[in-house]
């Protein structure tokens, strides 16, 4: 825990608590909850511990982790496909303009969901962490890039939703937050940084046909953002249907499935009075 929980009201009315332990390994989070007769939350306490070199090492732990230390090395190294151009995944890039990186794993994610009946996909400029070189593509390199398990999770949207998504998404653009919205082939956005926050987007479009507000649309995007993660409170309520396919093993059939991904910028987001650096 780096902050106190986040509450939220179950269906039977109880509080639930959110919480998570930083990033990385770098702290244990220790939460101690006191529950009622009933299972119900009464009370609960708890604090980062930093795991630091000074902490002796478990031996049961180590000989375990000792064990799967090769496995896990050769799975890592293992390729699972191929980039002519290299693919940027860059922070500066990524919550701010379109991404290669994000492309593809936008694409990755509507085939993936294709079966559901998904006609576009949203990826989170927060949940792309790295860059692919150009090169032979491993899957540790898919790891790094999307380190967090999520899951793929498709949402029946109208098309005001997915608008007031994409408005949300560009409203923090000079802060570099995660909430910046990457879309898949096939959809295009426009906004306007001369504009104020909430009324930026200009133009919705979808295999070139503007977005109707009242029309229901399926959208694919990891269940970080379906449950409202960034902000995204609009898709609360919204019927979803989360398929448990992890977002890291989406990405890997996408590449397999590939001789090479040649990736450039395509349009797909464009900004209108950009402020000069």
């Amino acid at each position: 825990m780096k902050a106190p929980p986040t509450i939220i009201p179950n269906p039977d009315g109880n509080r639930t608590l959110l919480v998570a332990a930083w990033e990385w390994g770098k702290v244990l989070g220790r939460l101690k909850v006191t529950f009622s007769d009933s299972g119900a939350v009464d009370s609960w306490e708890g604090n980062p511990v930093p795991v630091t070199a000074d902490i002796a090492e478990d031996p049961t732990a180590k000989r375990m982790v000792e064990t799967l230390t090769v496995p896990i090395a050769n799975l890592r190294q293992q390729v699972i496909g191929q980039t002519t151009r290299g693919l940027n995944g860059n922070r500066e890039v990524v919550r701010r303009r379109e991404s290669t990186m994000a492309n593809v794993l936008a694409d990755a994610a509507l085939a993936a969901a294709q079966n559901a009946g998904a006609q576009l996909a949203f990826v989170n400029g927060g949940g792309v962490r790295a860059s692919i070189n150009a090169g032979p593509i491993t899957f540790d390199e898919a790891i790094t890039v999307q380190p967090f398990g999520n899951t793929l999770t498709v949402l029946t949207l109208t098309g005001a939703q997915i608008r007031a998504a994409l408005e949300h998404g560009v409203a923090t653009w000079s802060e570099n937050k995660g909430q910046f919205l990457h879309v898949s082939r096939g959809v295009s956005y426009t906004f306007d940084l001369g504009r104020p926050a909430g009324s930026r987007v200009t133009a919705v479009t979808l295999n070139g046909q503007a977005l109707v507000d009242a029309q229901s649309y399926k959208v694919a995007m990891n269940n970080f953002t379906a449950g409202g993660g960034d902000g995204f409170t609009m898709f609360g309520g919204a019927p979803r249907l989360d398929t448990g396919t992890l977002d890291v093993d989406i990405l890997v059939r996408y590449l397999q499935g590939r001789p090479a991904v040649d990736a450039e910028p395509e349009g797909r987001i464009v900004i209108i009075n950009e402020p000069k650096p």
